[in-house]
This record gives C-alpha cells, structure tokens and sequence, in this order.
C-alpha cells in the first residue's frame, strides 16, 4: 500500500493527539459523526434541512435526508477528524471534504513529494496533470492540488470522472500532516467549489493536544 493510499485509509498515529476546526462557507455543512450510528447521521441530516429554505427546494426532503445520512455514515468509515458536504440552495449534493491526520514513516516528506502524493489515487488515474501549488496558509505551509480524476470503477455516490482539490498542511504545532481532500464530480461549478474549498483552508485551525496511548486522531469535543 502506497503512502497516498494510506490517506485513503488512514491509520492511527502512533498516539498523537490533536483537533480541527474549521468555518464552514454557506452551503457546507459538518457531518462528522462520533460513533458512526444512524441516529447520529440523522440529527446532522436534520441540521442540513433546517438551514434550508423549503421554497427553493428541488428535491423531497425525505431524499436530502437519505442523501445526508448515507454519506455522512460512509465519511465516517474513513476515520476523518472532520468531514462536512455541500449542497445547492436546491438540495441537490455539490461536494464531500475530509480532513485526516497522516504520519508518513520516516518523518514529513518535503512539500514538493508530498504534492506527488496527493494526486496518487487509489482505483483512480488522474486525467491530466494537475495545478500544483504551495500556499502558506495561517496553520503552516501546504502543498495544494487540483486535478481531475478517472475512477478504474465505479463506487458508492460516484461518477467515472470527478474533480478535486486536496491540501497537505505542515501545522508547526504537530507532527502529523493534516491532509484535507474535497471531490465533486458537478463540473459546472468547479470554480465556485474549489474556492470555497479554499476558503475554509485558509481558516483551518489546527491544535496540539496530549499525546495518548491509544488514537492517533482524536475529533475536538463539540458536546
């Protein structure tokens, strides 16, 4: 398994503790879930439809919430300390982000091998080459890449092809990366995602926290 494939399925981190949190643009919203029940996935899907104005809804309600907590329950099954989705003002799904913690062996790889990294797709090909950047963000230096991807077969919620934009931030305060991955596959609004996605970058937040014996990735407490 490669180490970009090792961000699909993170593993714990040797006991780091840390939490993330972000502010969300309009249109996302957080379905990070604690113990991954049905009943939790629920209430975040009730959250969503809330914020929603009924009158411009294109889509019956009880589908926006099957569709909240559907992905919400597979969000959960990657083990991220943050995941939100995006919706149009119409209910329909614009786009999904994670935030994982990841801790390469050997230490943190320098930003220009880690780019290479975060467009190393498991089951996927990256249809062309990707817009590589290395924006200093207010939590650390980063690597960001955009791209588009071909899937080598079809999975739950997606499309053969998909967009993305994935950032791998080098917080001075921990020593994993933290790795933040958002993918659509709506093309017509690329841009508008990708600089939302940008947004809550930008106003990431990232702390250190005790190290434990057991998690290496630990969500803050919400209550």
């Amino acid at each position: 398994m490669s180490e970009a494939q090792d961000m699909n399925h993170p593993e714990e981190d040797e006991g780091e503790l840390f939490a993330v949190s972000a502010g969300l643009p309009g249109g996302w919203f957080e379905v990070t879930l604690a113990e991954g029940t049905v009943g939790e996935a629920t209430a975040r899907a009730e959250q969503v439809l809330a914020a929603m104005n009924p009158l411009e809804l294109q889509v019956r309600e009880h589908t926006l919430k099957k569709d909240v907590v559907e992905r919400a329950l597979a969000a959960h099954e990657q083990n991220p300390v943050l995941s939100a989705v995006c919706y149009t003002t119409a209910g329909e799904w614009a786009a999904s982000l994670d935030i994982v913690g990841f801790a390469p062996d050997g230490g943190r790889p320098e930003p220009v091998d880690m780019a290479r990294m975060l467009y190393d797709w498991e089951d996927a090909t990256m249809v062309a080459a990707p817009e590589v950047t290395f924006p200093e963000l207010p939590s650390g230096p980063s690597a960001r890449v955009r791209g588009t991807y071909r899937k080598d077969r079809r999975r739950l919620f997606g499309r053969q092809m998909a967009e993305f934009v994935r950032y791998a931030i080098y917080s001075p305060d921990i020593r994993s990366l933290v790795v933040m991955t958002a993918t659509w596959n709506k093309f017509a609004v690329d841009d508008e995602v990708a600089a939302s996605v940008d947004v809550i970058a930008r106003g990431l937040e990232i702390e250190s926290g005790e190290t434990a014996s057991e998690g290496a990735v630990h969500r803050e407490d919400r209550g």
